[in-house]
């Protein structure tokens, strides 16, 4: 774990999540997001996508890459801005294998299309309504539809310049 609260805060969020949205820069410049499945999330908030090797996102991120992870629960909001990189690193691509991969890459763990898309955060930003800060914010937001104010009460919510990420 970090020395940074704020940050150890949003890798326990991003825990909590099996897919998110990957948003990058098209090879003619229009933004463009898709789900992807998460490989693997390391202490350091450092983000794994498994892909195709010859799938357009590895373009765009050799062009420019700059991205956005975003990640939605009805409770739980992240967005997560970093530096993605095309991982070739078969001990690695093994270590993070899973079986459900076999979908989409038939020759398994060593077929020769599996690359993975590691993100380096360098900000973050997050929102939690959880539980019982769910409960609160309900009361909040009923009290200002009866007096007429805004809400004060927000959930957790934090913004950070992220740590340089660990080699």
């Amino acid at each position: 774990m970090s020395t940074n609260k704020k940050q150890d805060t949003i890798v326990q969020l991003m825990r909590d999540f099996h897919e998110a949205m990957m948003t990058t820069r098209s090879l003619g410049g229009e933004l463009r997001a898709r789900p992807m499945a998460i490989a693997k999330i390391s202490d350091n908030g450092r983000v794994y996508f498994a892909t195709d090797i010859t799938s357009m996102k590895v373009d765009e991120v050799g062009q420019t890459p700059q991205v956005n992870v975003s990640f939605q629960s009805r409770s739980k909001f992240l967005s997560l801005s970093g530096v993605a990189s095309v991982i070739h690193d078969s001990a690695i691509i093994s270590e993070m294998w899973q079986a459900t991969w076999n979908i989409w890459f038939p020759d398994g763990k060593d077929d020769p299309r599996l690359c993975l898309l590691q993100v380096d955060a360098t900000r973050g930003e997050y929102w939690d309504m959880s539980g019982l800060k769910s409960i609160a914010y309900l009361w909040e937001a009923g009290v200002a539809l009866l007096t007429g104010d805004t809400p004060s009460q927000v959930g957790d919510h934090g913004k950070v310049l992220w740590d340089s990420p660990a080699p």
